[in-house]
């Protein structure tokens, strides 16, 4: 009898504590995973600003690129009229304010 309720009180206070560090293992993965989004989201985001940071790269090489081509010279004179405001000699500017 009195090995049977040793049994009992071992199985319980086993049960017990498999319950216990099931609530606490679970309690940490869970913190485990919203960190691992966490960590996710932030290099998804820097994924994206590298990508945009690569266009902007590629999109300011090519805006060099045609500037310094001497065969592309409409392309310089547009620059200079947006960007200087150069006009030719035989324009006439007008400005309304």
């Amino acid at each position: 009898m009195k090995r049977s309720k040793f049994i009992v009180v071992l199985s319980i206070g086993l049960a017990s504590i498999l319950i216990v560090m099931i609530a606490v293992l679970s309690t940490a993965l869970s913190r485990t995973w919203r960190e691992y989004c966490h960590f996710k989201q932030r290099e998804y985001t820097a994924h994206q600003q590298l990508a945009n940071a690569h266009q902007q790269a590629e999109q300011k090489d090519e805006y060099f690129r045609r500037l310094i081509d001497p065969n592309d010279s409409t392309f310089v004179e547009r620059i200079a009229r947006q960007r200087l405001g150069y006009v030719s000699p035989e324009e006439t500017i007008l400005r309304f304010e």
